[in-house]
């Protein structure tokens, strides 16, 4: 696989108290797909953590757009556009944190020599899977399809007035963040409790969080502000582990039963089960720390 020099991470806007709404989107808007054009090279040469980039890009810039619906209203056809991205980068992600971080992490733990080597031709499976999947990724971006959908984003953030939106947006950043950590404290509600549905609104609501207090780190870039986002990250972080799971979970039925892999696929699903319960007692003790930020 490709080297992951290849992959270019999202830079941060840089906004200003006094300026509207409109503006303020134009700005984080333009980060967001800088980001994700500047990761079609790396995902048509097949990098996987240039797939990884774009996809953070695209669902930065998707948050972006929630946040400023009512000032800057999506033009119709983008919405089914992006989810044809989106449908192009989620499988060859899932597949590559299977094959090159999942099931890696499972085999450092196998107790003998028999369960190495059937993890072994486990992970060969994964990876033919995970190469055919970015492969899909690397057709897609590498068509006119994708170049045209970039320009015409860049052309419809382009065109915003630089003045839209009445609302300063240092006034709109404080009631969106303020929203967001009332959102997230109800998701959080009995988490030690949580099924894994629920678990997995908890982590689409910090991973929005986390979005949102980014684009307008540049307006409170206080002390009190980064360790809460650094809480964010390391929550998220342990609520996408426990997505990894369920996700893998669920690639690894598609591999089929054959007899052959059944010991493999037996102690994945082993220790990824064992695994549940000490992740979602470390989710609570982050939540905690970071609700007294």
């Amino acid at each position: 696989m490709p080297s992951a020099a290849l992959a270019v991470k999202a830079a941060q806007p840089r906004l200003q108290h006094k300026m509207h709404t409109g503006a303020a989107f134009k700005a984080i808007a333009t980060c967001c797909l800088a980001h994700m054009a500047a990761n079609g090279e790396g995902v048509v040469a097949g990098d996987g953590e240039s797939v990884h980039q774009m996809r953070v890009g695209l669902r930065r810039f998707k948050s972006a757009c929630r946040l400023f619906r009512r000032q800057a209203p999506m033009p119709d056809g983008y919405a089914e556009e992006l989810a044809w991205l989106a449908g192009a980068l989620g499988p060859a992600r899932d597949w590559d944190v299977l094959a090159n971080s999942t099931l890696p992490a499972v085999a450092s733990h196998a107790p003998d020599q028999r369960s190495r080597s059937a993890l072994a031709s486990l992970q060969q499976r994964a990876m033919e899977t995970a190469r055919q999947k970015r492969d899909g990724a690397a057709a897609a971006v590498a068509s006119a399809r994708f170049s045209d959908l970039i320009e015409a984003l860049e052309e419809w953030t382009g065109q915003l007035a630089a003045g839209a939106g009445a609302v300063p947006v240092s006034v709109f950043a404080r009631d969106a963040l303020a929203r967001d950590r009332k959102r997230l404290a109800k998701r959080a509600r009995h988490l030690s409790h949580a099924d894994p549905p629920t678990r997995h609104r908890l982590r689409i609501a910090a991973k929005k969080s986390r979005y949102d207090a980014e684009f307008f780190l540049s307006l409170h870039n206080t002390r009190s502000q980064r360790r809460y986002l650094r809480g964010l990250a390391a929550l998220q972080d342990v609520l996408g582990g426990l997505n990894d799971a369920n996700v893998a979970a669920a690639l690894l039925a598609d591999l089929g039963d054959a007899p052959a892999m059944a010991l493999g696929l037996g102690f994945v699903q082993g220790y990824l089960s064992a695994g549940q319960e000490e992740g979602v007692r470390r989710a609570g003790r982050l939540w905690r720390k970071l609700e007294r930020i």
